[in-house]
Order: C-alpha cells, then sequence, then structure tokens
C-alpha cells in the first residue's frame, strides 16, 4: 500500500477515525463521554498527550480528531494485521528514534497534522500517572508546537493492562487546556516542560477522577475479585461494601495516595483491595488474625497487581509504617510496641485510645483519625 498524501490521506484518516471511534461502541456495556473544550477545534497543529492504561487508549484518542498522526510502538507498526495501514498513514515508530523521523513528521505537522504521544512510553497496569519521558516535549520545541493535554478516564478499568476482556464501565475523555509554546510557566527546555507539565498533568487528572469516582465506581472491579470465591465470601463482601461504601469513600479522603498502611484487619481482604484501587501507590501491610480470611485474601488476583503483603506477625514489615488502620474490633492496639504518626479506627470503638501526645484530627461515627501533636 502507497503512502497516501494531500486530501486522500485527510480523507483516510476521516474514514479510519470514525471506524476506530466506532469499535468502542461495540459493547454496548461500556459507556463513552467526550467532553470538548469550547477552546480547541484543532484546526492549528500541537502535540497531543495523554495519560496510558490500555490499548484502548488508540482508539479513544480518535475521538478528539482525525487530523492526527500517532507515533507508535513497533508492535503496531509491524503487524501483520494492520501493519500496512498504519505505515501508509504516516504513522511513525518510535523505536527508530525521535532524531531520524523528525523531517518525516514535519512533513505532516506542515499539512496541519497533530501529533499524538503517550509519554509515559508504556500502558501502566494501574491508573497512576507514570513519569513523562521526553520525546513528546522535544518534538514540540523543535517544531514550535504548543502541548494539549488529554485526559483518558476508565480504561484502566474498562481494559487493563495484560488482560483481554473488555469489562462493562465508562470511558470519559476530556481536552484539556492548550499549553502555549510560549508559556514559561512550565520551563524555559524541553526538559523543564516534560518534569512540570507531568506534575501539572497528574494534579488535573486527580482532580478529574475526584469528579469522577464515587463511592460506588470500584464496586464492579471489587466484586470480581471473588467473583469464583465460595458463596459465603462473595455474599460477605458484597454486604460489608453496601453496608461501608460511604464509610470507605470518606477513609479514602483521609489517606496519602503514597502511604504506608499497616491494616489490623478481620475480613477478606476487600478493604486493602478497595484502597489500592483508589491510589494504586499505597502500600499495605495487613494483619488478619483469622487464617482462613488470611488465606482467601492471599489468593484474590488483585493482590498480584497492587501493593498488598499479608503478614502472620508484625516482624514481617520492611517499611516504614506512616498509617495504622484498624478495622478489626478485637484488637487492642496496646499490645503493640511502636505506634505511626496517624491512627484509624474504622468502624471500631477507640475509647480505650489514650495517648498524651496524640490528638484527634478527625471524628464521626464510623472513623477516628488520631495524629501525633
Amino acid at each position: 500500500m502507497k503512502r497516501s498524501k494531500g486530501r486522500t490521506l485527510n480523507f483516510i484518516k476521516l474514514i479510519i477515525a470514525k471506524f476506530l471511534t466506532s469499535v468502542l461502541y461495540t459493547n454496548p456495556f461500556v459507556k463513552k463521554k467526550f467532553i470538548k473544550n469550547p477552546n480547541e477545534d484543532f484546526s492549528r497543529p500541537a502535540v497531543l498527550i495523554a495519560n496510558h492504561t490500555s490499548f484502548l487508549d488508540t482508539l479513544t484518542m480518535a475521538m478528539t480528531t482525525h487530523k492526527i498522526i500517532f507515533l507508535v510502538n513497533d508492535w503496531v507498526y509491524n503487524s501483520p494485521v494492520f501493519g500496512k495501514i498504519v505505515r501508509a498513514l504516516g504513522f511513525y515508530p518510535v523505536s527508530q528514534g525521535i532524531e531520524k523521523g523528525m523531517r518525516q513528521l514535519k512533513e505532516k505537522v506542515d499539512q496541519g497534522y497533530s501529533l499524538i504521544v503517550f509519554p509515559e512510553a508504556e500502558r501502566s497496569y494501574t491508573n497512576d500517572i507514570k513519569r513523562f519521558h521526553k520525546g513528546a516535549f522535544y518534538i514540540a520545541e523543535e517544531f514550535g508546537l504548543d502541548i494539549v493535554p488529554v485526559y483518558i478516564h476508565g480504561n484502566s478499568e474498562v481494559q487493563p493492562k495484560g488482560d483481554f476482556i473488555i469489562y462493562d464501565g465508562t470511558i470519559t475523555v476530556k481536552v484539556g487546556d492548550r499549553i502555549r509554546k510560549e508559556d514559561e510557566s512550565f520551563g524555559n527546555t524541553y526538559s523543564e516542560r516534560a518534569k512540570k507539565i507531568n506534575a501539572f498533568f497528574r494534579e488535573r487528572f486527580a482532580a478529574f477522577r475526584n469528579e469522577l469516582e464515587d463511592e460506588n465506581y470500584f464496586k464492579k472491579k471489587l466484586f470480581l475479585a471473588y467473583l469464583y470465591k465460595d458463596n459465603e465470601v462473595v455474599q460477605a463482601v458484597k454486604d460489608d461494601f453496601n453496608r461501608n461504601k460511604s464509610v470507605y469513600y470518606e477513609l479514602n479522603k483521609h489517606i496519602p495516595k503514597d502511604a504506608h498502611i499497616l491494616h489490623i484487619a478481620d475480613d477478606f481482604g476487600q478493604k486493602d483491595i478497595l484502597l489500592t484501587l483508589q491510589q494504586a501507590s499505597r502500600r499495605i501491610f495487613s494483619f488478619i488474625k483469622n487464617e482462613e480470611k488470611r488465606r482467601i485474601a492471599e489468593q484474590t488476583y488483585l493482590v498480584k497487581k497492587r501493593k498488598i503483603t499479608y503478614i502472620n506477625k508484625m516482624e514481617e514489615i520492611n517499611k516504614k509504617i506512616d498509617i495504622l488502620l484498624i478495622s478489626d474490633r478485637s484488637f487492642d492496639i496496646s499490645t503493640l510496641l511502636e505506634l505511626p504518626e496517624t491512627i484509624i479506627f474504622m468502624n471500631v470503638k477507640s475509647d480505650s485510645f489514650n495517648h498524651a501526645d496524640y490528638s484527634s484530627k478527625f471524628g464521626s461515627e464510623t472513623l477516628k483519625i488520631f495524629s501525633l501533636e
């Protein structure tokens, strides 16, 4: 297939964009929402950057505009299924090096095409935004292009990396405000801009998540983790979530996204999973006294994809603990020789906790939070 040019290429890309978008609509149980930016019509070429968790991200980005060139990995470029189409449309394989393709990419920019780059370089297993590589910002600097952030929410749950099933859920795409090439608040070099725009993107994406993720957002994914457990376990997990989902939603607000947590629990691990679904960077050491419950928790598949360790004794903890979370009503806190900076009692009485060095930071019927003075 020869490389298409001019109006022919533009027409083909329009058809391809419609096709890629239509693929997203083949699953009627996946809702799609595109939030346009009233100040952005993509009439001026730019470098579009987006977070990357799923192969659906490429299809999703076709919702923005058809006048785009993807910078793709080799497996896409050399695919026996659609490799010829990708090459004909001018997609560029990043493994060949950005510098070698600058002339080819500049030709496309001069024709009015924007460039799409996933600056994390590879898909993440979680909804965390990883470090941005510098390539996208180098291109923007060399070509004198603005940068347009595009926030993709939901693909990490609908079709996570390493999974071949498209689950029910909602995909939401939001086009952010254009970052002008002359905007020095993000730095003067592409290296500076990579770091500062990375931090900016994380901040805006976190706010976007807060808008979309209510107390029921991870319900399906949590229940799916226990799908093949005994009926009694499945029902216990469901009952616990439905009874306490507002408590867990509130709890999430009080625990930093990268906290190291010691959890004294008496459940099947569902609270640990929920805490790490909400924030994948959290590291949890969980002590469940009941051996049968601990065994079930350890065998939940999401434990392998999150930073959760089930311990038999406190000596197994190999990190400095930031937060002690107690949800086991039978646990006696006085048995602990060392206490962290923050202690949280969840659905348990805290009357017996009277420590001169700690003061109450938050209190409700179900949550009591104490921190060192």
